[in-house]
């Protein structure tokens, strides 16, 4: 009986508690109430019996989801309307008909659920039911897909477009009629040991330091191209790259030693002349031993000046600086979109070095995307498009997505 004084409960409506529950019963005089993680469910002894509960999730009952999943006629007879299991997995073919307005999935969901209702809620229907009627599970690079897809509908976000427009009033100021005239400084006569030595490039017994700009590196390597020296116009670019640093002259060595650098490097010629930059990039990724992509994309960015004129290049430079802008952007992106592990999703596809070519054309496509949305705003961004330009703003540190 119910003490005096005292109001009867009314029916529940929410999930019991996470670790027990209270005194009263569990049932519910309106839809289905979701589990408790911690308990057990008794066997019921008429598996034709409607449920207007759902199971508790631990234990030994058939319907535990502390660790296996459940069999296939308990699946049938479980509420078709429930949140997924928070440890252990469901059957694929009932995520198909699941309400997507479930709560949320406490700690240890199966990848597998949280990505393809993903999936569903971004639109992405056929692909996660095809996932789910094949009960695989979906894997990373289905998720950098979606991040993919997602950062190039989204691009610069306004915090972006600021923080260049300002940079572009300011510092940037001398770029917006093109980045020839950035300029690296090197000391010549630490490549003494270095040839064959361009000769727009100061001479290699001067002790002071001297400066070359990008204008610089494209006629050299056009001369060289013109010549077929191939080496040439690496070291041209190298010495760039690499500046003032004291190991470049040592690793430039030990490339230059490789004996197929030359026949490398015109493939790659050939590839961005035939096909893109993306098949130049293959061409020449894992080629020549201690050239990685933070250099080799520089040879590509300058050749493919030297080829194309005065068109904006079809090839970019990809380096660990402007790798770790996009990462934390994307990281940013896939945190809004709800993506399932978006941090080690966003690190694994833009990581610090070592990208694939298709990594690489996803990074040319956003970047040409962004430098379009940028003519459009405003911020007295060049109107020949100028990709090359967002690449420096985005090595020079201009704007941090995580502020």
């Amino acid at each position: 009986m119910i003490p005096p004084g005292r109001r009867p409960r009314p029916p529940r409506t929410s999930a019991p508690r996470t670790r027990g529950d209270g005194p009263h019963r569990s049932e519910t005089a309106l839809g289905v109430v979701l589990p408790a993680p911690a308990g057990m469910t008794p066997i019921r002894p008429s598996p034709a019996r409607t449920w207007r509960s759902a199971p508790r999730t631990r234990r030994d009952a058939p319907t535990c989801i502390r660790g296996d999943g459940p069999s296939t006629s308990e699946a049938r007879s479980s509420p078709p309307h429930c949140s997924p299991h928070p440890r252990g997995w469901s059957h694929p073919t009932s995520l198909q008909h699941a309400s997507l307005d479930c709560s949320s999935c406490r700690r240890g969901t199966a990848l597998q659920t949280a990505a393809i209702q993903h999936l569903l809620v971004r639109g992405s229907a056929r692909m996660a039911s095809f996932a789910a009627m094949r009960g695989a599970k979906v894997t990373r690079q289905d998720l950098a897909d979606a991040l993919d897809a997602e950062l190039c509908k989204q691009l610069l976000p306004a915090t972006a477009i600021d923080a260049i427009g300002c940079w572009l009033s300011r510092d940037g100021s001398r770029y917006v009629a093109g980045v020839g005239r950035h300029a690296v400084a090197y000391v010549p006569a630490r490549w003494a040991r270095i040839g064959p030595w361009p000769e727009r490039f100061a001479d290699r017994g001067q002790e002071a330091v001297a400066l070359v700009s990008r204008s610089e590196v494209v006629a050299a390597v056009r001369d060289a191209v013109e010549r077929e020296a191939w080496s040439e116009a690496l070291v041209a670019s190298y010495v760039w790259g690499q500046g003032r640093a004291a190991y470049g002259p040592h690793r430039l060595e030990g490339i230059l030693e490789d004996a197929g650098v030359n026949t490398v490097i015109e493939r790659a010629v050939t590839a961005l002349g035939k096909e893109d930059a993306v098949a130049a990039y293959r061409t020449m990724r894992g080629a020549v031993r201690g050239l990685g992509p933070a250099f080799f994309t520089k040879l590509l960015y300058f050749l493919a000046l030297a080829l194309e004129g005065s068109r904006p290049p079809s090839a970019l430079i990809l380096d660990q600086r402007v790798a770790r802008v996009v990462r934390a952007h994307a990281t940013q992106v896939g945190i809004g979109m709800c993506l399932p592990s978006p941090v080690a999703t966003a690190a694994w596809a833009w990581s610090d070095g070592g990208w694939t070519p298709h990594r690489y054309g996803v990074y040319l496509r956003w970047m040409t995307a962004a430098a379009s949305q940028l003519v459009s705003t405003g911020v007295k961004w060049p109107d020949s498009l100028s990709p090359d330009l967002l690449e420096l703003a985005l090595f020079s540190g201009v704007w941090d997505p995580t502020d």
